[in-house]
């Protein structure tokens, strides 16, 4: 099976959203909050995290955000960027750390530690933020592939 993805969005945020997935490509429109729940779980929780931290008052459970027992676990650099590690207890008893970049304590990293029937699983998401990019509405504009098209 080839890259598989699947597309979220919406101008109408948090009553209606769009999602397209390359495994039922069709376009289905959900609330906000289904659409990401429905890429949580094929997302290993990634597609769950920034937006319930820019938008918590419709996308509830924020790994960062009901953190537990958090402590400062040193410096280190990541790509060149200085980063703040910080430990703690997550979602579901995870054991997690993560890297906030010093200046801006944007997220750059984020690792969860759990145990799924007797073995230790490790979920590791790099992020690549930016502040205050130079948007245009056109980046926001998008339009399925036909089955015909590569995804």
């Amino acid at each position: 099976m080839g890259t598989t993805r699947m597309v979220i969005w919406t101008d109408a945020a948090p009553e209606r959203a769009r999602r397209w997935w390359t495994v039922k490509p069709a376009v289905r429109d959900l609330s906000l909050s289904l659409a990401i729940a429905g890429a949580t779980g094929v997302s290993g929780g990634a597609a769950h995290l920034i937006p319930a931290l820019l938008l918590p008052e419709a996308i509830a459970g924020s790994t960062l955000t009901v953190a537990r027992d958090p402590k400062l676990a040193g410096e280190e650099t990541l790509d060149g960027v200085s980063c703040l590690k910080v430990e703690f207890r997550g979602i579901g008893e995870r054991d997690s750390s993560a890297w906030l970049e010093k200046d801006t304590l944007l997220l750059r990293r984020l690792v969860e530690e759990t145990t799924v029937q007797g073995s230790r699983v490790t979920t590791t998401t790099n992020y690549v933020p930016s502040l205050n990019p130079d948007l245009q509405a056109s980046d926001f504009d998008f339009t399925p592939p036909s089955a015909n098209d590569e995804p």
